[in-house]
């Protein structure tokens, strides 16, 4: 639960939090509640190259960065489920994909 009223945001950043949240799409939906219309969404995860489907990783522990989710390609269509349009992905060596939606 995000501490602001319904569309008061004009640009969300959203770096590296969503694979450690367990209702990852719950927080999805928070960052598009809280956005005006129009407004900007920029969401990093670590994404798997080349896995097609995002999974639950099923013990945290091994995982050895308290990841929760596991995010493949289909990560922007997750995203786009909750209302966002995917505007553009950059690909950052450091950061991986950078994914800019809009509401």
């Amino acid at each position: 639960d995000i501490n602001l009223a319904d569309r008061t945001a004009d640009v969300v950043m959203c770096c590296h939090v969503l694979e450690h949240i367990s209702d990852d799409r719950r927080g999805m939906a928070e960052l598009f509640r809280i956005l005006k219309p129009k407004g900007m969404a920029i969401l990093m995860v670590p994404q798997q190259p080349g896995l097609a489907k995002t999974h639950r990783i099923a013990d945290v522990t091994l995982d050895g960065y308290g990841h929760i989710w596991n995010y493949g390609d289909d990560f922007p269509k997750r995203v786009e489920e909750v209302g966002f349009v995917l505007l553009s992905t950059r690909s950052s060596e450091r950061c991986g994909p950078i994914h800019v939606f809009e509401k």
